[in-house]
């Protein structure tokens, strides 16, 4: 798709400039119920070519603001504490409690008892205040089912404090608002705006955008890194990617792409080096026309494409079931054969020849009349299975 046309950035951060969410930052820094450190979080956040970033900045920015975020809000305790945190981290890397209580066994407990133990008696004392734990001594016993006790309070805690910081994030880059109906800049606008007609993740399903004093539609806008892990990226405008409600809600849900990388709709890949191809299954094809059992659709992939970019290649028809959703489509796949061999090349310049120049019939028009679908790579967001119809066209006349 490209990059977003600067008029939209520059509208999308006029909206932003002139929200609620935007004066709430002045009034958090100096919030003093707030703890010392979101404040001063809050101080940083305010910087205004932060903020630019956060609100329009390219996919590769977001990128970096993640790890920032990870690095300083996450990992270096701006939420909670360190200690607490760190104690977090060691359990939920695991896997979670279920895991845990598969994986330890005898020696594993015995080895980590004492350690585990000492901690425990820490943290009892650090916020007994809190009610988070209750007391345990040195020579109290210490099983499983006490351990599990006491993390799953630290972890409500935990919870309940990353549920507050996110309540403040998403009061200020608020999404809800975004997507009210106004006359202000908002989510029907955009897509309107960007001009984006079918899903570019699938190409399989029209996302048109109408207003009427009857109803209105819209595509989904999919969050391409999780409002839910990241919610400073709520309206940012490179997160927001129009979609079906196939693969926005019925596919990728809440998967978390900064961790497991897909290919991103405004940047990445150029559409050649990934194609749609027919694979024959059957090597005794007796007739012109295969029967839809005698081939599957399958892709090729440009020998140029780094690991990283196969990567995210996979992930991303892993994720969207492309292979498994486009098979379902043969019967195209089966017609536009038969096109390519009664209505080849020639055939079409031929047909051009009749019409003539004075017709107003271009030979991109033609086409389209005979394929059912726009063919070239500039054309294949205009609709539906143009891709796939434009790229298995090419295979079958090379």
């Amino acid at each position: 798709m490209g990059e977003i046309p600067k008029e939209i950035l520059d509208k999308h951060w006029e909206y932003f400039e002139n929200s609620i969410g935007y004066k709430k930052i002045e009034e958090y820094k100096n919030q003093n119920i707030l703890p010392s450190k979101q404040r001063a979080l809050f101080r940083i956040i305010s910087n205004h070519e932060l903020l630019k970033k956060i609100i329009i900045g390219k996919p590769s920015e977001i990128r970096e603001l993640i790890d920032q975020y990870n690095e300083v809000v996450i990992n270096k305790g701006i939420i909670i504490s360190n200690e607490v945190f760190s104690f977090y981290k060691d359990f939920i890397v695991t896997g979670g409690w279920n895991s845990i209580w598969l994986k330890i066994n005898r020696e594993a407990w015995l080895s980590h008892k004492k350690n585990i133990k000492a901690r425990m008696i820490y943290l009892d004392k650090r916020f007994s205040s809190m009610e988070m734990l209750y007391g345990l001594g040195k020579n109290d016993r210490l099983n499983i089912g006490v351990l599990k006790s006491r993390f799953n309070n630290i972890n409500n805690n935990i919870s309940s404090n990353l549920e507050s910081w996110n309540d403040l994030l998403k009061s200020i880059f608020d999404y809800s608002k975004f997507i009210e109906i106004n006359d202000n800049w908002n989510a029907y606008k955009y897509t309107t705006d960007l001009g984006i007609t079918v899903c570019p993740y699938c190409n399989r399903n029209y996302i048109h955008t109408l207003e009427t004093d009857s109803g209105r539609t819209r595509a989904e806008l999919d969050h391409f890194y999780p409002k839910s892990l990241y919610p400073f990226l709520s309206i940012s405008i490179y997160n927001l990617i129009p979609s079906c409600h196939i693969c926005n809600s019925n596919l990728k849900g809440s998967k978390n792409f900064f961790e497991e990388q897909h290919m991103h709709p405004f940047e990445n890949l150029n559409q050649s080096k990934i194609t749609f191809k027919l694979h024959y299954t059957d090597l005794k094809i007796e007739t012109v026309i295969p029967n839809t059992n005698q081939f599957e659709i399958d892709f090729d992939f440009s020998p140029s494409l780094k690991n990283s970019e196969m990567t995210m290649i996979n992930n991303s028809l892993k994720t969207f079931k492309t292979k498994e959703l486009y098979n379902n489509h043969k019967d195209i796949a089966q017609e536009l054969i038969y096109k390519a061999y009664y209505y080849n090349r020639t055939k079409i310049e031929e047909l051009q020849s009749i019409l003539g120049d004075n017709s107003g019939i271009d030979e991109n028009f033609i086409e389209r009349i005979v394929y059912g679908n726009y063919i070239h790579e500039n054309n294949f967001g205009k609709r539906p299975l143009a891709k796939f119809t434009g790229e298995i066209i090419s295979n079958l006349e090379n």
